[in-house]
């Protein structure tokens, strides 16, 4: 079992098509759970970002049939993979997360809108 110990050697196993963050701080979405918890959180509405979480030890995961089922792979605890779904535009919706993360409770859940006369 293929596993990773850090960005070099996640940047090794890269398949066709993808890329690491042009911007660095992005992959403390892996690498910090006030990120990952924030990501995981809030919605992600209009551009909704799809992505997969996974352990160094499922390296063996990025294949060329599963990545195409994400615009993101993270990492737990190393970095994020950005696969050929991923646009310039998602990638600064990433990068606005990042930036509000560390103000916004872990503990807070997404509010909907209820369709009835008792919710306004």
């Amino acid at each position: 079992m293929k596993s990773v110990n850090d960005l070099k050697d996640l940047a090794q196993v890269l398949t066709s098509g993808c890329r690491m963050p042009k911007d660095e701080r992005l992959h403390l979405i892996a690498k910090d759970n006030r990120y990952l918890n924030f990501f995981k959180i809030v919605p992600l509405y209009p551009n909704h970002i799809s992505y997969f979480v996974i352990q160094p030890d499922q390296i063996e995961l990025l294949k060329d049939e599963f990545l195409n089922k994400a615009q993101i792979f993270i990492v737990e605890g190393i970095g994020i993979i950005l696969t050929q779904l991923c646009s310039d535009e998602s990638e600064s919706v990433l990068k606005n997360m990042v930036n509000w993360a560390p103000y916004v409770s872990s503990k807070s859940s997404a509010q909907y809108y209820k369709n009835s006369k008792d919710s306004l």
